[in-house]
């Protein structure tokens, strides 16, 4: 995912408003249809992600031979507790990317809901974009 922070696409925002760039853009985050689909992807990795974590908890999985233990340095330890740290891991990646990509659509709305189409004063979209930093 690029790096679109609340500035950017509050400008991106400001200059649709203004007629300066089309809709286009912004559909990422305007479009009931990518929203749900964003959400519901990663909803879905996280529960793929718990079902492994489960099936790892209740040793379903007899093949990998879980219950084995790797010399790591000084210590032994499990291979479930391996694969369930790596998982544990995935699992927050998601959340992570969930958590932006909701503040993203948050930053879009508001702003397409808090600043006026077609105002005279563009001087707002220069203040807007004099402050970025890439």
């Amino acid at each position: 995912m690029r790096k679109y922070n609340r500035k950017i696409l509050t400008a991106l925002v400001m200059a649709y408003k203004k007629g300066l760039i089309n809709i286009k853009p912004l559909q990422r985050w305007i479009s009931i249809k990518q929203n749900l689909y964003h959400i519901v992807k990663y909803l879905i990795y996280i529960a793929l992600f718990v079902l492994v974590i489960l099936l790892i908890e209740f040793n379903l999985l007899p093949d990998l031979q879980l219950d084995k233990y790797i010399y790591l340095g000084k210590i032994f330890i499990s291979r479930a507790r391996i694969i369930k740290g790596i998982v544990y891991g995935f699992i927050g990646l998601n959340l992570y990317q969930l958590g932006k990509y909701v503040t993203q659509v948050y930053y879009v709305r508001w702003a397409m809901k808090y600043y006026d189409m077609n105002a005279n004063n563009i001087e707002i979209l220069n203040r807007v974009t004099f402050k970025i930093t890439v």
